[in-house]
């Protein structure tokens, strides 16, 4: 997702891009080094990039011509510089998750997806390190929740949505190293429902990588690696 109504075109990989496009005319560019991991916009139109896998930022802009507003990292302090890792040759690029620490000041690589709720709070997946991290619009702080704090390789904090009621009393967010959903109250932080394992066949899941949920609640997930097929799940009555 990358902005306001019409239709955007996101890129990943080095020197990516994201691209909003009306009637062919192209009115805002954004360029990466290294990929972006998910681009989401705001009512006040603004652009909040999770630039993670290389600089694990949170980066703002606007939506309506590309400038940069602002950038932070975890507890919304100054993004730090991390260490570039050697080049290999993993498809997934050049960052090296470390192992999880719930306290640290920085986010882990990566920092892996921006969800913005209607009453102005920004959602961060730091993946690797088992934590969802909320901020303010402006990048302030204002809490934390760990999940999983012994969960190792590539992290439990893959993908968030956030449910369509009015108050969007429900965060769900993908865990694609344990392979599971979880349903948590976004305020309290309580876990209200599991589901999912590792498996290929239907409502199991191999490196469930993203969700998305529609104005009906259902609930679509994605999945990358050898899986790569996308799931639908639908709500009980």
């Amino acid at each position: 997702m990358c902005g306001e109504p019409g239709i955007w075109k996101s890129g990943s990989g080095r020197h990516s891009r994201c691209e909003r496009w009306e009637l062919e005319i192209r009115t805002a560019v954004f360029y990466w080094e290294w990929e972006p991991l998910l681009l989401l916009y705001a009512a006040r139109k603004e652009v909040y990039v999770a630039d993670g896998y290389l600089n694990g930022r949170v980066a703002k802009f606007t939506a309506t011509t590309g400038a940069f507003i602002k950038a932070w990292g975890a507890y919304g302090n100054p993004p730090q510089e991390m260490s570039l890792p050697a080049r290999s040759s993993d498809p997934n690029g050049p960052y090296s998750p470390q192992p999880p620490d719930p306290m640290t000041t920085h986010f882990n690589r990566p920092a892996h997806c921006v969800v913005v709720s209607t009453d102005g709070l920004v959602y961060v997946c730091d993946r690797a390190n088992n934590r969802i991290q909320i901020f303010s619009r402006d990048g302030q702080f204002r809490r934390q929740f760990v999940f999983d704090p012994e969960t190792r390789g590539n992290g439990a904090i893959w993908s968030i949505a956030l449910s369509p009621d009015h108050s969007q009393r429900f965060l769900i967010y993908a865990d694609g190293e344990d392979n599971l959903i979880r349903i948590i109250n976004r305020t309290s932080g309580e876990v209200l429902r599991t589901f999912g394992r590792s498996g290929r066949n239907a409502g199991q899941f191999h490196w469930v990588h993203q969700i998305a949920i529609d104005s009906h609640s259902n609930l679509y997930t994605g999945e990358v690696d050898t899986a790569k097929r996308l799931q639908k799940f639908v709500p009980r009555k």
